[in-house]
């Protein structure tokens, strides 16, 4: 088994030394909005871990409607995006 998405996007942060990134249910797969933001929190605290004089900021979208994949026209779901602002 592989490393937990949360990981393998704060370690993606870090090597590129900025950046932001997303945890959601509609686009990563997460069960609740719980565990989404538990991952934003756990990506957040191992990022802080790795860079002490890193600045990290978390944030969430509430709101966010998901689109379908082929057409473009919103399926009606509706799920709130957790942030991370790494730099």
């Amino acid at each position: 088994m592989g490393k937990p998405l949360w990981q393998t996007e704060a370690e993606r942060l870090l090597a590129r030394g900025n950046g932001q990134v997303g945890f959601s249910t509609s686009w990563d797969g997460y069960k609740t909005k719980k565990d989404a933001m538990q991952a934003r929190n756990k990506a957040a605290k191992y990022i802080k871990d790795h860079d002490p004089n890193g600045r990290v900021v978390k944030w969430a979208l509430p709101n966010q409607m998901r689109k379908y994949s082929g057409f473009g026209q919103y399926d009606g779901s509706i799920t709130t995006v957790y942030m991370i602002n790494y730099n």
